[in-house]
């Protein structure tokens, strides 16, 4: 028969066992812990860095895209600057205006440019349009003006019709102000291309 023998602890046993936990926990406090801290913030900055890298492409995508839109802009604005009319125009700006009149059918009386003056960066120069004509042709006058010459604006305008006649026929008074480039500025413009 197997005799038992009862296991006996000794002080020292206890001793040693409270050691071995304790180094036990002394190593997952001091070496396993700070790891796993370290792979954690690890972890948390490679997401916070992923995130900004995510922000930056966005940020760098709608610059791009702005980029894209100023460029657009500077390229209609350097249209718009070629297709502005100079001072030295102001002969041939008044040919173009009393063609338009003839062709909506007004009949042109006078038409008198006031001397050029600078307004700002700018130069002015108004036009005392007076004509004869029906009010539908005045209408085509001033759309066609404003098509094809929108560097002009109507400052006064006024519209008479004699009571006794039948022809439908109205005596107009416009005034016209012409926007312009000084001859410096129009030059710059076109040497920018």
């Amino acid at each position: 028969m197997i005799r038992s023998r009862r296991l006996r602890i000794y002080k020292l046993d206890l001793g040693a066992a409270a050691l071995l936990v304790a180094a036990a926990a002394g190593a997952y406090f001091v070496a396993i812990r700070p790891e796993e801290d370290q792979a954690r913030r690890g972890s948390e900055i490679a997401a916070k860095l992923n995130a900004a890298q995510t922000h930056v492409a966005a940020t760098r995508a709608q610059l791009d895209g702005l980029v894209a839109d100023i460029e657009k802009l500077r390229t209609l604005v350097d249209q718009r600057l070629d297709d502005a009319p100079e001072a030295t125009q102001l002969n041939e700006i008044r040919s173009r205006i009393v063609s338009h009149a003839k062709d909506a059918g007004l009949d042109i009386k006078s038409i008198l440019p006031q001397p050029t003056r600078p307004t700002g960066e700018y130069l002015t120069s108004d036009f005392q349009i007076e004509a004869t004509g029906h009010l539908d042709g005045l209408i085509t006058f001033l759309d066609t003006l404003g098509a094809e010459h929108p560097y002009h604006a109507v400052q006064a305008f006024s519209l008479t019709r004699d009571e006794i006649s039948d022809d439908g026929l109205c005596d107009v008074s416009i005034s016209l102000r012409l926007h312009m480039l000084p001859e410096s500025h129009a030059s710059a413009a076109g040497g920018r291309s």
